[in-house]
């Protein structure tokens, strides 16, 4: 091999390494906010020919980053020295001054007497830059120490921590920073804009609604939202708003690819974050459950595929495009619609009987349950009302505020305003005392002995009565809701059974009696019903 081929294959790796890739803007152009702080991130980046950079904060949660087009493309996580914003400047003078000339008074030390010098800041040694581990940077001391070239070439060094002021007639805005960006290759010629979508934290939404109530029987129902937003800077991003669960397998795992990204930090989140993402307020997700994460429904970066239309399940509200800065927040209007409505007492009563079948140790008060002043509509939008607070207003009056679930168009729902005073109720329950049998005086009638699973129970029958008693000036309608667990034997007044919605853990079965009545002005009534219930001995 001749030295002219060997002196041209140099400089040819020479360039290839000198070469620099363009860095091309990502910037978000579509979001889809979910109530737990999760967002699905649609980004936009329009590269020319050729290798590029994307340079932007980007933490995917792992397994749903996706790129498109993908045919041919592959996309690495490397390191690069590239201009950053000298965010904190004195921080580390030798950078932000380093080849500024500049004049240093500095203060009285010890022996050393106050002095004031003129140089050249210079950097002394050149040390080895810093080794990187994924994300994270090898921490190397560094001496507060300034190092001025004077006229005559003699080097000073001092602390910094001497130094009175620093004259100069500019300081570096910008500091070359080696730090993660990804780096983009194709083997086939892109034709259009490259999408970015993945999802992530940092960004939410919380719905509200106020009720106004109005003459005539008559409501106006209005929605909101508050946008939070501590992702990125916005600029006319298309904003979608979704009520779900979402069912993120990997909610608290950060993919490989993160800018951020760090090998001990992901295998401590596989092993302890593999798990569902729950949140326990009802302000933050919904009974429903789903899988589709949509974008936008003009996107063509999410899914290779049109859309199958089957989102019935799916609560997406349009909030337009949004730009806000990353740190605020944003009140949006959101939907407003008028509805009749009907003022009503709501009285729930607990079940006061534990898996065991025996009493709970409650007071009178508690065991009555609670008598709340409430109001009965059927949602008027074409879209759901999503859990969330709720204000109920009477013109220049605040009533209260109260919390809704999901209420599908068209379905019929209640919403607490304020504790019922002027309707007052009492539940009060006993068993039955029954008489001896001649034959056994440990059992009596209408009280057996059960043996279930090696355990032994008792079935007595127990008397309930509800009083209710009106002392307002108008008619009151009253809904009551009663839970117990037994076997019904006879109720007052026809009320609607049902089962309510709780796991199996007892023996008895779980009921709810639902009693609607209307009482005169200073009206009283009274509603009995009975039933058995298995109590283990």
């Amino acid at each position: 091999m001749n030295k002219s081929y060997l002196s041209l294959l140099c400089c040819g790796v020479t360039a290839l390494a000198a070469a620099v890739e363009p860095i091309v803007p990502a910037p978000i152009t579509g979001l889809t906010l979910f109530k737990n702080g999760l967002a699905v991130v649609e980004r936009v980046a329009k590269p020319g020919p050729g290798p590029f950079l994307v340079d932007e904060e980007i933490e995917p949660l792992h397994g749903t980053l996706w790129f498109s087009p993908a045919d041919g493309l592959t996309v690495a996580r490397v390191n690069r020295r590239l201009s950053t914003p000298n965010y904190q400047p004195f921080n580390n003078f030798t950078a932000t001054y380093e080849n500024c000339r500049v004049t240093v008074e500095l203060q009285s030390y010890g022996n050393q007497p106050a002095q004031t010098l003129t140089g050249t800041v210079v950097n002394p040694v050149k040390a080895r830059p810093p080794k990187r581990f994924g994300n994270r940077q090898e921490q190397i001391y560094v001496q507060p120490f300034l190092t001025l070239k004077l006229n005559s070439g003699e080097l000073v060094t001092f602390q910094t921590g001497r130094i009175a002021s620093i004259q100069a007639a500019s300081i570096r805005e910008t500091l070359e920073v080696e730090r993660p960006v990804w780096l983009f290759n194709s083997r086939i010629k892109m034709a259009g804009p490259m999408y970015i979508n993945y999802l992530t934290r940092g960004v939410t939404w919380a719905p509200s609604y106020r009720l106004a109530l109005g003459p005539e029987a008559k409501l106006q129902i209005d929605q909101s939202a508050v946008i939070s937003n501590e992702l990125a800077d916005l600029k006319d991003v298309n904003v979608n708003l979704v009520s779900g669960f979402p069912n993120i397998r990997c909610a608290d795992v950060t993919s490989p690819m993160s800018t951020k990204f760090d090998l001990n930090t992901f295998f401590s989140q596989l092993s302890g974050g593999m798990g569902y993402a729950r949140d326990s307020s009802m302000m933050m997700n919904q009974a429903r459950v789903y899988e589709a994460l949509p974008v936008s429904a003009k996107s063509k970066g999410l899914s290779p595929l049109p859309e199958s239309g089957a989102t019935e399940d799916i609560q997406i509200t349009p909030a337009g495009k949004v730009t806000l800065a990353a740190g605020d927040a944003l009140y949006l209007p959101l939907a407003s619609a008028e509805a009749s409505y009907e003022r009503l007492v709501e009285w729930n009563i607990p079940d006061n009987r534990n898996e065991y079948g025996r009493p709970l140790n409650r007071d009178s008060q508690t065991a009555s349950g609670e008598l709340w002043d409430a109001v009965r509509f059927k949602n008027p939008f074409e879209r759901a009302i999503t859990s969330s607070p709720v204000e109920i207003v009477d013109g220049d009056k605040v009533l209260g505020q109260s919390e809704t679930g999901w209420v599908n168009p068209g379905e019929s729902t209640v919403v607490k305003i304020t504790k019922a005073l002027t309707v007052v109720g009492k539940a009060v329950e006993y068993e039955a005392a029954g008489v001896p049998k001649a034959d056994s005086s440990l059992k009596r009638i209408n009280e057996e002995r059960i043996v279930l699973a090696g355990y032994t129970y008792r079935k007595p029958e127990v008397i309930g009565e509800l009083t209710l008693k009106n002392y307002r000036q108008s008619n009151a309608r009253v809904l009551v809701n009663l839970e117990f667990s037994g076997e019904l034997i006879s109720a007052d007044g026809n009320p609607k059974r049902s089962m309510p919605e709780r796991g199996i853990y007892s023996v008895n079965q779980r009921n709810r009696l639902e009693w609607e009545v209307e009482l005169k002005p200073g009206e009283e009534l009274k509603l009995n019903y009975k039933y058995s219930v298995l109590v283990r001995l």
